[in-house]
């Protein structure tokens, strides 16, 4: 809606190149090395602890932080599928994210 608006373009249009871009940025994600998602090792999860400590002293073997994101999707026409995607907080149809973050910026797990 909001793209619509900025680019000054209808929705049809919009969604076209939403969903190409898509295409694109899946593709070129599915093969780059900086794109993957691990969990560290050993020595990558005492040096994220020592840099989670060295900002907030009083916390102790914490590797990473957990953060969420919903989305409001538009709803469906199978009652099965908008049942599956409903969220009664948010009074909508939700399309629900979390994200592990090390201490590094770097996305160290995700559940999309």
């Amino acid at each position: 809606k909001h793209l619509c608006f900025i680019f000054g373009i209808v929705p049809t249009v919009c969604n076209r190149y939403i969903n190409k871009m898509m295409i694109r940025v899946v593709r070129f994600l599915k093969n780059h090395e900086d794109s993957e998602i691990r969990y560290p090792n050993e020595d990558e999860m005492r040096s994220f602890a020592l840099l989670v400590q060295s900002r907030e002293p009083r916390v102790d073997d914490v590797i990473g932080f957990i953060d969420g994101l919903s989305i409001p999707i538009q709803c469906s026409d199978s009652q099965s599928e908008q049942n599956a995607c409903y969220n009664g907080y948010h009074s909508d149809t939700m399309c629900n994210n979390v994200f592990l973050f090390y201490p590094t910026g770097i996305i160290g797990a995700a559940c999309i």
